[in-house]
């Protein structure tokens, strides 16, 4: 793409900066626009980058530059006659980028995948960005050989031309539907990945794709070579719908990875001696990227077998163990956004096989919870829910709170000895939280200082095992 005269920054975070800082060799006029007061910091930046700060509303803004780089978070939707002068940093990075690309994105996991992948090939000139790690217009000039990618819907939604190596999409699930006007529309931004990938590339997708989404003509569009990922053995007749795209399938046989071609089946490595994630599935996707990043089986499990602890330890705020309380359990899932990532949370703690305690709340982006909730009440694991926030009329059923405060003084007089709580919300933080780490702060923070007023007889310890 040719960048021209005057152009315009639309919001000035990770990705805003990043662009600036790229824009220095090319002599443009720069300006930027955004919502909130830039620090001190940030007004410093813009004056040593000659550009200036915009004061103008958001539509003349748009109208004075003759083009706009948008930053993922902004929504465009009310400006559709000037769609045309909008564009995103997939666009650069895919024209100045010369090494590989694996880029990755999914409703769930793609975080864990994608920071994992990064750790397996760090000593190989490789490093992690877009939603995680560096922005990707700070890898342009690094010399890399490859790169891995973490990829929202937002900023894959105005992709024109971007063509990563290996393309993945870990999962999909409702999410996004505030910005996205449906399921569809939110489906297609994830398949920008796919859009421009040639037969010497590589699309890596779940087989639930089109075994429970029935989306088998969406991806015989894909113009790469397919590569399907499920955590079983499927049987005949789910082969048979598969094969109609692509006969090659990564799958879990009996605690081993196997890759069935055409030509054959190959078994990969075993996973028994693999470390816990938060997700079986992630590693299916490691397992299956790294194959046909050009690892053998032996290599791929020297290097697995080679993490760390703490580089392989639970991302913080996805199910993460941080205190007992008189026998109770406290778990901080403040990541579960969406109502999947807190079933699927509920079913690790299911396995402990004692009483569960879920606190629901945040807001739905347009999902409807409804339904899942209803599941839920079902579930004989459950003890009891509770829920906070703005949305507690979604939870029919649950006793709600207004404040997060109000709440945890409650849970903490309910819950007995061998419980478990779990703070899952299953939706976004933006009702009462600037995101999720702080949401999860604070319920951890919340739950400690509790204990710590109750302390007597030492019947509160914070710390990683049950023994604490």
């Amino acid at each position: 793409m040719i960048l021209k005269e005057k152009i315009g920054i639309l919001g000035f975070g990770i990705v805003g900066k990043s662009f600036l800082t790229f824009l220095k060799s090319f002599n443009k006029q720069i300006s930027i626009w955004d919502s909130r007061e830039l620090t001190t910091e940030e007004l410093n930046l813009i004056n040593d980058s000659h550009a200036i700060i915009s004061h103008l509303s958001l539509e003349k803004f748009i109208q004075e530059n003759d083009s706009i780089f948008i930053s993922p978070g902004f929504d465009t939707r009310d400006f559709k006659a000037q769609e045309h002068k909008f564009f995103c940093e997939l666009d650069l990075f895919s024209q100045y980028f010369k090494g590989k690309s694996i880029a990755i994105t999914g409703t769930l996991g793609k975080t864990t995948v994608t920071r994992l992948l990064g750790r397996l090939f760090e000593s190989e000139d490789t490093l992690v960005g877009g939603n995680i790690g560096h922005a990707m217009l700070n890898l342009v000039d690094k010399n890399l050989k490859r790169v891995f990618l973490e990829l929202s819907s937002f900023q894959l939604e105005r992709n024109k031309n971007f063509a990563p190596n290996i393309a993945v999409i870990t999962n999909f699930f409702p999410n996004h539907l505030d910005r996205h006007k449906n399921l569809k529309s939110y489906l297609e931004a994830k398949f920008k990945i796919f859009q421009k990938q040639n037969k010497n590339q590589f699309a890596v997708i779940p087989a639930d794709l089109i075994l429970r989404l029935g989306e088998i003509e969406r991806v015989k569009l894909i113009k790469s070579q397919v590569f399907f990922v499920a955590a079983r053995e499927l049987n005949e007749k789910e082969l048979f719908i598969l094969k109609q795209v692509s006969n090659n399938i990564f799958y879990l046989r009996e605690n081993k990875f196997v890759l069935k071609k055409s030509d054959g089946t190959k078994e990969l490595c075993y996973i028994n001696d693999f470390p816990k994630i938060s997700f079986l599935e992630n590693w299916l996707f490691i397992v299956s990227i790294s194959y046909l990043l050009g690892l053998g089986e032996i290599e791929i499990k020297r290097r697995i077998l080679g993490f760390k602890k703490d580089e392989i330890k639970t991302d913080p705020h996805r199910t993460e163990f941080f205190a007992t309380f008189n026998g109770v359990n406290f778990y901080n899932d403040s990541k579960a956004t969406i109502m999947e990532a807190t079933i699927a949370a509920l079913n690790r703690l299911e396995k402990n096989q004692r009483p569960i305690i879920l606190i629901l709340g945040g807001v739905s982006k347009g999902v409807d919870r409804r339904i899942l909730v209803r599941q839920l009440l079902q579930q004989n694991s459950l003890k009891k829910i509770f829920c906070f926030g703005r949305e507690c009329e979604v939870f029919q059923g649950c006793e709600g709170f207004s404040t997060l405060e109000e709440l945890v003084e409650i849970v903490m007089n309910v819950a007995k000895k061998d419980d478990q709580v779990l703070f899952s919300p299953g939706g976004a933080s933006f009702d009462l939280f600037p995101n999720f780490v702080a949401r999860g702060e604070r319920f951890k923070e919340l739950v400690i200082n509790y204990g710590k007023r109750q302390k007597a007889n030492k019947i509160f310890s914070s710390g990683a095992s049950d023994n604490c």
